[in-house]
């Protein structure tokens, strides 16, 4: 295997472990926009700086990952549409992010904005508009939880990445 390509796996890798640690560790919060925000952050920062597929893996994994040691929702039939969530959240920021402006910032700013909302979009219209109908015993709570908290944790990991990603730029490249 090329020796980039080992180095993308571990970044992509330690991303993973970050992405783990910051749910498990951050639930002692008790709250969603504190946990949510922070997953999204680190989603938009591990596909700037390890590329479109490391940043796939990151999104796919995470969510089941979490679920195996008793993070996130209590409702295994959910974990397709929010890795769904995470997907579109993190193709958005890969392509976006990499518009050619001067300053790229500007780059930054639109797809932390377009991520969110067709993250938000994405897990709206999967869980609280389908799923809900076809599992009658989905929690109330749950149903609000994947409705418009999902598109302020994804703007606030957003904003957040747009100001990280400039002084990370020497840990590694937009691919």
């Amino acid at each position: 295997m090329p020796k980039n390509k080992i180095g993308q796996i571990t970044r992509a890798a330690l991303f993973l472990a970050i992405l783990i640690t910051w749910q498990f560790s951050s639930r002692v919060f008790g709250n969603q926009y504190i946990t949510g925000s922070g997953v999204n952050l680190i989603l938009a920062v591990s596909v700037c700086l390890c590329g479109l597929v490391s940043g796939l893996a990151v999104a796919l994994l995470s969510n089941p990952l979490a679920a195996l040691i008793g993070v996130g929702p209590n409702f295994p039939p959910l974990i397709p549409f929010i890795m769904a969530g995470n997907v579109v959240y993190v193709i958005t920021w890969h392509f976006l992010a990499r518009l050619a402006f001067k300053k790229k910032f500007l780059a930054y700013i639109i797809a932390a904005l377009a991520a969110a909302f067709v993250k938000f979009a994405v897990l709206y219209f999967g869980i609280v508009k389908f799923a809900a109908g076809f599992f009658p015993e989905l929690p109330a709570a749950a149903v609000i939880m994947f409705s418009y908290p999902q598109l302020i944790t994804a703007l606030t990991g957003g904003v957040v990445a747009c100001a990280v990603l400039p002084f990370l730029d020497g840990a590694g490249k937009i691919k």
